[in-house]
């Protein structure tokens, strides 16, 4: 379980960790009754990936990607990293790796819980 509820107001991501060259991750949207609801799959793309510091990431994503779970990552390992959306009713990934004792941040992607994202009605609990 990497997020158990969209509290938009904790931002406490999750994180799941595999090696760098992971073609795909798999992940999946289970309801309050433990039943599966959606299965999304994020594509890693090591070629996309960009050399960065910390200091980069904590600059763009603040405390949603703290600096002792990047310090935890081990050369080869890239670690998904799994956070709530802000504005969209979904989540977010994004993969931070290390690779010669260097980190690296791929792309991160919103994965939504609707289809349609421009979509947003009451039953989404946005309005």
């Amino acid at each position: 379980m990497l997020i158990s509820s969209l509290d938009r107001s904790d931002g406490i991501p999750g994180s799941i960790s595999r090696p760098f060259e992971t073609a795909e991750v798999e992940l999946y949207l289970s309801g309050s009754d433990g039943q599966l609801r959606q299965k999304f799959v994020y594509a890693n793309r090591p070629d996309f990936y960009k050399e960065v510091l910390y200091e980069d990431i904590r600059d763009r994503y603040g405390d949603k990607i703290p600096q002792d779970d990047t310090d935890s990552i081990v050369n080869g390992e890239t670690k998904f990293f799994v956070f709530p959306d802000d504005s969209h009713w979904g989540f977010h990934v994004l993969p931070v790796a290390r690779r010669n004792e260097r980190l690296y941040l791929g792309s991160q992607k919103l994965l939504p819980f609707e289809t349609d994202l421009s979509e947003l009605d009451f039953f989404d609990g946005m309005k």
